[in-house]
């Protein structure tokens, strides 16, 4: 709309246009002219008019028949005229002027206080109209604002009733998932308690245990790992990996875990590209296994019968895609989309003893966006599913080009460990957890030191020359890790391998930048413990 309001003024003598204006110049207004009764109309077609004061007689079009044409477009149906007349004391035309639309008339010669008077009453009303209009705009505006505001209050309502609904069957199933591992630890060493039992009963009980006690570490590591991505504080470690040896590990591991299920009806078959064996890839490889981990554990858990594929082929040289295929229960067409959801679990499943968290396949999509690939799946209905995983190869195909580090497997050889006779400070506050360091290297010859604080353990340090190698845990009473391999250091270069339960990004980085050799994430395995042995002494 214009700042200021608009009056036309039609008239044929153009010193009569010119007078008005003059009169209405009090008024901050703009005046627009007209000649005859056409130009008057087509002056309406481009302004909005507050008012219009229109000379009766003007050639080829009166007064009247240029307001009986006004009236008849809605655009200024409503505009009010004030007929200015010289002939206005004749009633006849008084009474033809209002019947053809005008609202008042001013005769000649025009007494100015008449004029001003009159027009600033239709003004006023103008205003008025105009605030009415700005008034009924701003309401629409918040109308508008309110049915946006209420639709997307219902779409919140909606998703936090889904997400309050996922987190219940999420807290629910985390619960049994917790329970059913901690059940078969707690029921089994009890029964190791018994002094009736054979030997041959005792080894299977320690498997279940050692079993149970597997899945509960995979469960609490994918809350983590969860937890580290909804804080964006998940980091990724490049490296080179050999292709084909991460497909050999798996299928062996998962192999094991077909006939550790008992799922005897089940095969695993790998399906591979003839050429490019040796291809190494740039990629971070805990995070690559976890992906296809967490892929072949979901065709192992939903699969009963039939077979089990994992497999990959390069797409384009700098792309390869990994997939894992299944014959198992599969989704329906309308819910593939949704897998990778967080909390989210297909309700198609008719087995009602498959439960689970429902935060794997969400880990392993997030995984793959960080690793700069992509991840779909493709399923049918008592067929079974196939899950691709497409991730940039920026690598080769030259196996002689890996380091020798990344060649390195982790020993397990008994007879060296066995040969071992070295010193070995152990600083842990926990006893219990000092026991099981100390019975993990039962089978060695080295003499174990034990600090029960940083303090107790940079003391001993000082009382004994001969001490080889330290395993330092972080949080201690008196004394940090931190501290005492500070001190350590400083003394004398002995290797101080790290070991802690903190487990967050970047706790390796601030481990190794603070001096330590090594880093073993609690629960320590015995394979990677005695690996780091023969490494480091």
């Amino acid at each position: 709309m214009d700042s200021k309001p608009k009056i036309l003024l039609a008239d044929d003598k153009i010193e009569n246009i010119i007078a008005l204006e003059k009169l209405l110049a009090p008024f901050n207004i703009e005046t627009v002219r007209a000649s005859s009764g056409n130009e008057a109309l087509s002056k309406t077609c481009e302004h909005e008019f507050a008012l219009a004061l229109i000379d009766v007689q003007m050639p080829e079009m009166d007064g009247y028949e240029t307001v009986r044409l006004l009236r008849q477009v809605k655009l200024t149906k409503y505009l009010p005229v004030i007929f200015i007349s010289a002939i206005y004391s004749e009633s006849q035309y008084l009474i033809e002027g209002i019947e053809a639309g005008a609202v008042d008339f001013i005769t000649k010669p025009i007494i100015p206080r008449i004029l001003l008077g009159k027009v600033k009453i239709f003004l006023e009303l103008y205003e008025q109209k105009m605030q009415l209009l700005k008034e009924i705009e701003t309401r629409k505006k918040s109308e508008n604002k309110l049915l946006i505001a209420e639709k997307n209050l219902l779409e919140a309502k909606a998703k936090a009733e889904n997400a309050d609904k996922m987190k219940s069957i999420f807290l629910a199933n985390m619960s049994h998932e917790l329970r059913t591992p901690m059940n078969s630890i707690i029921g089994f060493a009890s029964l190791l308690k018994s002094d009736d039992i054979d030997q041959e009963k005792k080894l299977k009980y320690i498997s279940y245990i050692n079993n149970a006690g597997e899945s509960l570490l995979s469960l609490i590591n994918d809350v983590i790992d969860f937890a580290k991505i909804e804080a964006d504080q998940l980091k990724i470690n490049l490296e080179m990996v050999v292709v084909w040896d991460v497909i050999n590990e798996l299928f062996d591991i998962y192999t094991e875990e077909l006939q550790r299920r008992g799922k005897n009806e089940i095969s695993l078959h790998i399906d591979r590209p003839l050429q490019n064996i040796n291809a190494i890839m740039h990629t971070d490889p805990y995070r690559f296994r976890q992906i296809l981990s967490n892929l072949l554990m979901n065709a192992i858990k939903y699969t009963v019968k039939g077979k089990i594929v994992l497999g990959y082929h390069f797409d384009i040289p700098e792309t390869v895609t990994f997939f894992v295929k299944d014959t198992g229960i599969g989704i329906s067409e309308d819910k593939i989309n949704l897998i990778f959801d967080r909390f989210v679990q297909i309700e198609d499943n008719p087995n009602d003893t498959i439960v689970g968290t429902g935060l794997g396949l969400t880990i392993s999509s997030k995984l793959t966006e960080l690793l700069r690939g992509k991840i779909w799946a493709e399923s049918q209905i008592d067929v079974g599913s196939v899950f691709y995983v497409s991730i940039p190869f920026s690598g080769t195909n030259d196996s002689k080009t890996i380091d020798k580090e990344i060649k390195l497997q982790l020993s397990t050889d008994t007879q060296i460990i066995s040969s071992l006779q070295k010193k070995i400070l152990i600083a842990e506050d926990e006893e219990i957890n000092f026991f099981f360091l100390k019975e993990a290297l039962r089978n060695s010859q080295v003499t174990i030191l034990w600090g029960k604080n940083g303090k107790e353990a940079v003391e001993i340090f000082e009382q004994n020359d001969d001490i080889a190698l330290i395993l330092m845990d972080i949080k201690m009473p008196v004394m940090d890790g931190y501290q005492a391999m500070a001190r350590i250091k400083k003394m004398r270069q002995v290797p101080v391998i790290a070991q802690t339960a903190y487990a967050m990004a970047g706790e390796r980085e601030r481990i190794i930048n603070a001096g330590f050799d090594e880093y073993l994430t609690k629960p320590i395995k015995i394979e990677l413990l005695r690996s780091l042995l023969l490494k480091y002494i």
